[in-house]
């Protein structure tokens, strides 16, 4: 009875849908989005980073297809804007810049359509309006319906605009993520695991003061994600390690030796314990988030591989037990060591 009810509803079905417009593409699409958030949130229980890495490419390239079949779905959507930016921050940002910047692009035509489903005229603001424009539209904005994709497009935009930062006014457009980043902020500190404060920890500390960066406020930025996820958050602590600690060496003009030392010997402290507290942390410390700690891990090993490429002087007397052996390199693109023989 039960197949046959089955039977009679898709029979209905498929004599509805020339009558009403419907496709049963779209709604077969439309249906998938339950099943694709419970595959992502499976997705972020891997262990594995590499693994995960190595199966990105093919879910990202699978929701790409069924958002086309249902392009105003604003789950499905959302989801893109989502997998697309934290696959291009997780596992390209360093290896591969033009790879991560096409995720980044993505998700930012994700999150503005999205938005263009709560509001057209926020999401036509935000993509092309100037910065006056764009903070009278925040303003006004009371909707919460349109924190998830404002929040996915800042996050992307701002990643993408890190890509390129050491070249002439990119820095500069930071002004308008700020501001989009900033209504989040102030709505939904939460949101993603403390992700606003996450970006604006990654903000104050990767750039010097002349370019809007304070390292005090970014301390306090990652402090609120340590708060927020009960210290689980391994990556806010290496990303803490590696944007805040390096300010920790800077020294007036006219300092002594001492003094330069002691500044030396406080940054790698600070570089060296967030780090290794990274790598000794349980791998089931956070199990429905384990792919973002194992990702944390292998970029606190890569860190501690290589101070001095992140402004981190060893002091004198300091070993560095994480320095790999002289016959070995790191590979950005397996992550991991390997014989230069290989």
């Amino acid at each position: 009875m039960k197949r046959v009810r089955r039977q009679a509803g898709w029979l209905a079905l498929l004599l509805l849908c020339p009558l009403t417009g419907c496709s049963l593409e779209k709604l077969a699409a439309d249906n998938m989005a339950p099943v694709l958030r419970k595959t992502a949130n499976e997705f972020n229980r891997s262990p594995i980073a590499r693994s995960a890495r190595e199966a990105g490419p093919g879910l990202l390239a699978t929701l790409s297809g069924i958002v086309a079949a249902s392009p105003d779905n604003t789950e499905l959507l959302l989801l893109k804007a989502e997998l697309n930016a934290a696959f291009g921050f997780a596992f390209l940002d360093v290896p591969d810049p033009e790879w991560a910047g096409y995720h980044y692009q993505v998700a930012q035509a994700a999150a503005l359509h999205a938005l263009a489903q709560e509001d057209d005229d926020l999401s036509a603001v935000v993509a092309d309006g100037s910065s006056e424009a764009l903070r009278a539209a925040l303003a006004e904005n009371d909707d919460e319906d349109t924190l998830p994709a404002l929040f996915w497009w800042a996050f992307a935009r701002g990643a993408e605009i890190n890509l390129h930062r050491n070249e002439p006014g990119e820095v500069a457009k930071l002004e308008r993520v700020d501001a989009v980043m900033g209504w989040v902020l102030e709505r939904d500190p939460g949101f993603f695991n403390g992700g606003p404060h996450l970006y604006m920890g990654i903000r104050k500390g990767l750039l010097p003061k002349s370019l809007g960066g304070n390292p005090e406020e970014a301390a306090d930025h990652f402090d609120q994600v340590h708060r927020l996820t009960k210290n689980k958050h391994l990556l806010a602590k290496v990303l803490q390690a590696e944007y805040c600690a390096p300010h920790l060496a800077a020294t007036e003009s006219g300092a002594s030796v001492e003094e330069i030392r002691d500044a030396q010997r406080a940054a790698w402290a600070a570089f060296y314990g967030e780090l290794k507290d990274v790598l000794v942390a349980p791998a089931d410390l956070w199990a429905e988030q384990a792919l973002l700690n194992a990702v944390a891990k292998d970029r606190a090993r890569r860190l501690l591989a290589d101070p001095e490429a992140y402004n981190i002087m060893i002091p004198p007397g300091v070993t560095n037990e994480f320095a790999p052996e002289e016959e070995e390199s790191w590979d950005d693109d397996e992550g991991e060591w390997e014989d230069e023989g290989e």
